[in-house]
């Protein structure tokens, strides 16, 4: 009898330690897209949400969106070099524009939420690597599993990227 007891509680500890150990392990879930999506009050004066082109709206179904598995396939190589999409949980997408040109993508806002540790730990590395080529026109914020990209087409918009970035690094110091 006493063995039976001892061999169920070394099962309900084995059981909670497992337990705490996938909650432990800091990944988010695409849930926290959520959290750290850009506010039509965080946008910048002067800029909206920008309007998708009819040619278009076969890939963006809406601005801002969640990527579908199919966009997230197609675009990922095009957002940053060797980008592997299969290490892609969730990505959503805010094109922002100026208000008198609603077809444009002056800021662009990715939240990347990557599948695992490891797949984060190397695509993060390629973002970080690309935007150190780029740091007059993008910035990155990460934290776990999480990548946001901002993004901008004129290196005299950086203001307005430092903006939202600081607001999406607060976001994730939240979390």
């Amino acid at each position: 009898m006493n063995k039976k007891i001892f061999m169920s509680i070394v099962v309900l500890l084995s059981l909670a330690a497992f337990s705490v150990s996938i909650f432990a392990n800091g990944l988010f879930d695409e849930d926290v897209i959520e959290r750290i999506q850009l506010t039509d009050s965080e946008i910048p004066g002067g800029f909206v949400y920008g309007t998708i082109p009819p040619a278009a709206r076969k890939m963006f179904k809406a601005n801002p969106w969640k990527l579908d598995q199919n966009a997230v396939n197609r675009l990922t190589k095009d957002i940053y070099p060797n980008g592997n999409y299969q290490a892609i949980k969730a990505m959503h997408l805010s094109i922002i524009t100026r208000q008198d040109r609603p077809y444009s993508d002056d800021l662009v806002c990715y939240i990347i939420v990557f599948k695992n540790a490891e797949y984060a730990k190397r695509e993060i590395a390629k973002l970080h690597e690309y935007v150190t080529f780029n740091k007059d026109r993008q910035l990155v914020y990460t934290k776990s599993n999480i990548a946001v990209l901002l993004m901008i087409d004129d290196a005299e918009d950086f203001s307005y990227i430092q903006e939202l970035g600081l607001k999406i690094e607060q976001k994730l110091l939240t979390l």
